[in-house]
């Protein structure tokens, strides 16, 4: 009985592949596989058809998530434990001061700059923080706050965004005897900006809340916050800040 062979022809992009495999033979032996372009017998050298007869290496695609931010307003607890809910980094506003405690070795927050007005140190903030792991001062309990008075006038603070990672930033702040306005922004541009400015306080009785920002920019970039006070107090009108946490 004579041995026989079994082909197979593939064709990539515009070139013709054929696979030719040899049977086994009555007398036993293994069979050969070869494959080229062109008609291929067994024990032929393989060929393999390089990109550009394959019509080209498509393009790397772009991985790159869509950048998301969202929002909510909350009433501002009784108590915090920052060490507890700023697992990645964590700031607070008032013991110190009107200079920061925060997180030891915490990278993520950058400290707030000041959007007018003077900023000033006052306690009384209807929440309670305690930290465990803050510097300069390593253990405290503080229920201060900065502010600034007069329409316009607030702070800007920003925090550290990573693509790879979606965040959970808290802000608490207060209003009193002004409306208070929120904008966060993703500063690559990968998602539309949130605004507030339902936090609302008349007279002088203080209205402290809690901004919790879920967000994943599209690049490497940063998250900013703004809080300023939106009137109508005028001069009188304040805009509190009294911590932040990341987690």
């Amino acid at each position: 009985m004579r041995g026989w062979s079994l082909s197979y022809v593939l064709l990539l992009g515009a070139a013709g592949c054929q696979f030719t495999v040899g049977a086994l033979a009555p007398g036993g032996g293994a069979p050969d596989l070869a494959m080229g372009g062109g008609e291929l017998g067994p024990g032929m050298p393989m060929d393999l058809a390089s990109p550009g007869d394959l019509g080209g290496v498509p393009p790397t695609p772009d991985l790159h998530l869509p950048g998301m931010l969202s929002g909510q307003l909350l009433a501002a607890p009784v108590a915090d434990n920052l060490t507890l809910e700023g697992t990645i980094d964590w700031i607070e506003w008032g013991a110190n001061g009107t200079f920061a405690i925060r997180k030891t070795g915490g990278t993520t927050l950058i400290d707030y700059t000041l959007v007018g007005g003077t900023v000033q140190q006052g306690s009384g903030y209807s929440t309670t923080f305690t930290w465990s792991d803050g510097a300069p001062t390593m253990a405290g309990t503080s229920s201060g706050a900065v502010y600034t008075t007069g329409g316009g006038s607030g702070f800007l603070f920003s925090a550290n965004a990573d693509p790879a990672a979606t965040s959970t930033l808290r802000a608490y702040v207060g209003a009193n005897n002004a409306t208070g306005k929120m904008v966060a922004h993703l500063a690559d541009g990968s998602a539309p900006d949130f605004v507030s400015t339902s936090v609302t306080s008349t007279g002088n009785t203080p209205n402290n809340v809690v901004f919790e920002f879920t967000y994943r920019p599209s690049s490497a970039t940063k998250l900013t916050l703004t809080w300023t006070n939106n009137g109508p107090g005028g001069g009188n009108g304040i805009a509190a800040l009294a911590a932040v946490t990341v987690q």
